[in-house]
């Protein structure tokens, strides 16, 4: 790529720390109770309404390095996404990265 091309190219000059955000909700429940809710990803179809199907890949499951297929749809539009686990401590965190620990986009 040349020096002029890369002057022009917006994504050049992003910062990803401009785009970041973070929702956090209360919930009254024991810990154990909502990890285990949210460790189940077959259940994010139930509060996303862009996502139709989620689902670890065979003899998967909810432990760090694990692989999980979403499909979705928005806008008369449909695309799927590979997610992958990045923590799972029972009754504290569970973490994964759309895209992968590697080149993902979004934690």
């Amino acid at each position: 790529m040349s020096t002029a091309t890369r002057e022009h190219d917006p994504f050049e000059t992003l910062d990803a720390a401009d785009f970041a955000f973070t929702r956090r909700a209360w919930v009254d429940a024991a810990p154990t109770r909502v990890y285990d809710l949210v460790s189940d990803v077959s259940a994010i179809r139930r509060w996303s309404p862009n996502a139709t199907a989620v689902a670890f890949d065979q003899g998967d499951g909810p432990r760090v390095g694990a692989w999980f297929s979403g499909r979705n749809h928005r806008d008369g539009k449909q695309w799927t996404t590979r997610s992958q686990i990045t923590q799972a401590d029972p009754g504290t965190a569970f973490t994964f990265v759309v895209g992968g620990a590697e080149d993902g986009i979004v934690r």
